[in-house]
């Protein structure tokens, strides 16, 4: 197998601001990444916030970014949820910013992990490049795309709102 099992735990997120068990999870790095990419992740997840699958897939990267593969124990709703709205969630880990979003196959989730706590995007050709203090980071809220941020709640507020 191309993929080597690097982590094991539980993603949780923030329902009420009381932590909320989602799934069991696996991860697994590919064989030619650092043994050392999961050395410090805690045995729970949080997901922080949740952004849009398209805000993140049109924007360019600077720097490294490690691609996990994750296997989720058990199907949650939340998790359809996430394929459905297609979302992707934020997890903050000790020095590094994880993106989860949920793939085509059962089960399965795809990570994109960044080195910190910031993703710093490539500038738009129209724009000219931010300053060094000026850097996007995940917890800020981006002022281009003030859509692309959706804190848990408002997003179970559109669901009850649906489901009603």
């Amino acid at each position: 197998s191309r993929y080597i099992k690097v982590w094991e735990g539980n993603l949780s997120g923030l329902r009420q601001r009381q932590p909320v068990f989602i799934t069991r999870l696996e991860g697994f790095r590919n064989i030619s990444a650092s043994e050392t990419l999961a050395v410090h992740w805690p045995p729970t997840m949080q997901i922080v916030r949740l952004i849009s699958q398209d805000h993140m897939n049109n924007k360019q990267y600077l720097g490294k970014a490690d691609f996990l593969v994750f296997r989720a124990m058990n199907q949650h709703g939340f998790l359809g949820q996430l394929q459905e709205k297609k979302l992707c969630a934020v997890i903050q880990l000790p020095s590094q910013t994880l993106l989860l979003s949920v793939s085509d196959k059962a089960h399965r989730l795809i990570g994109m992990l960044f080195p910190g706590d910031m993703v710093v995007f490539k500038p738009q050709n129209q724009q000219p490049p931010p300053p060094p203090q000026q850097q996007q980071q995940l917890q800020s809220h981006m002022p281009q795309q003030p859509q692309g941020l959706i804190q848990m709640p408002q997003l179970q507020q559109q669901q009850q709102i649906q489901q009603q």
